[in-house]
């Protein structure tokens, strides 16, 4: 499996409800892109809704994945 299929699987899993889009920014399978809208990040600071994202991914990046953009939001 790729890791921007791993990615994708571990929060679409974690975050069932959201709108999440993964990106290879490279082309490498290692530099990946995440944008995710999720009800539970309402309420959140950014530094929070993120670490909800890396305990998703179990403490992958910089270890399987060498780099994660994230950027994450509530839904409206």
């Amino acid at each position: 499996m790729t890791n921007l299929a791993w990615v994708r699987e571990k929060l679409m899993q974690r975050f069932p409800e959201a709108r999440i889009d993964v990106r290879d920014e490279r082309g490498d399978d290692q530099h990946l892109a995440v944008n995710i809208i999720s009800t539970q990040f309402q309420g959140l600071s950014p530094v929070s809704s993120h670490r909800l994202v890396y305990e998703a991914l179990e403490g992958q990046v910089g270890q399987r994945i060498h780099a994660l953009s994230l950027r994450t939001s509530a839904v409206d």
